[in-house]
Order: C-alpha cells, then structure tokens, then sequence
C-alpha cells in the first residue's frame, strides 16, 4: 500500500468511529447530576414532553407513543428530619421505560421514561422520613401514584 492512502484510510475510519459513537443512545444506568429532561436519540418520535409533580398525586393522563414523561418530586427539609422521595418508578417497563434518573440530598427525586408501547401503567414512589441525628421520625409513609395510559 502507498504512503498516500494511509492519510485518506485513517480519515475514512475516524469518520466512521465519530458515527458510530454518536448514534450510540444514552444508557439508562447513567445518572446525571443536572434535572436535563431525556433527550432521545435521533430518529427518535418523540412528540413532546409531560412533566409531573407532587400536586399530580393520583392523576391520570394519557399520552402518545414515543412521548417523554417527566416526573420531578420536591422532598423537604425540617429541623428534625428530610422527607426524602424514592426514584420514581413504572409498574411496567414494557409501557413505559424509565430512561433517566436523579435524587438530591434535599430529598428531591426526578425519573424520565420513554411512552414505548401502547397499554396502561402507573409510576409510583414513596417519602420517607430521614431523621437528623437525635431526633426520631414517625413511621408514616406518603405514597405517590399516577395513572398513565400510552396510545
């Protein structure tokens, strides 16, 4: 092979390793230390985005295939404890994929999920209390719960 072909291979196969990387889609073990909503990677159907909060307890939606729903649950802070918000989580990963998650030492929690298949689903979490040190928390548990149905 002539010298002159090593500099047209080397560029044709950094090319093809720059493509190849930017195609590869966020994992959903990633944690990312910023409230960023999912951002689907290209040739993605994403439509829009719905974001829920703690005053959605109990709601219903719906949403369309390849929508984002974003969930982000405001914990509190006292004197004598956090109440602190688990991840949220799909009672079905087949309807909707959780992409993305977050917590915050404030007791904060914040998951993305990708509407992927038509069906019907809840995303639930709990708060719970952490107690600073010398002081105790009472044994009660706020549930969280919304309905959301994917078309």
């Amino acid at each position: 092979m002539s010298s002159a072909r090593f500099p047209a291979a080397s560029l044709a196969a950094g090319l093809v390793l720059t493509a190849v990387v930017a195609c590869v889609p966020f994992s959903s073990a990633v944690t990312r230390t910023s409230h960023m909503p999912y951002v689907p990677h290209a040739g993605s159907s994403a439509k829009a985005e719905l974001t829920l909060s703690n005053r959605d307890n109990d709601r219903s939606v719906s949403v369309e295939r390849g929508e984002v729903v974003t969930v982000r649950l405001v914990g509190s802070r006292a004197e004598q404890a956090t109440w602190k918000w688990e991840v949220p989580a799909a009672a079905d990963g087949h309807v909707l994929e959780r992409t993305d998650t977050s917590t915050s030492r404030n007791g904060d929690a914040w998951a993305a999920f990708l509407a992927e298949n038509d069906g019907t689903t809840t995303i639930d979490s709990v708060e719970r209390c952490a107690p600073n040190p010398g002081y105790e928390c009472p044994g009660a548990v706020m549930d969280w719960k919304v309905t959301v149905t994917v078309r």
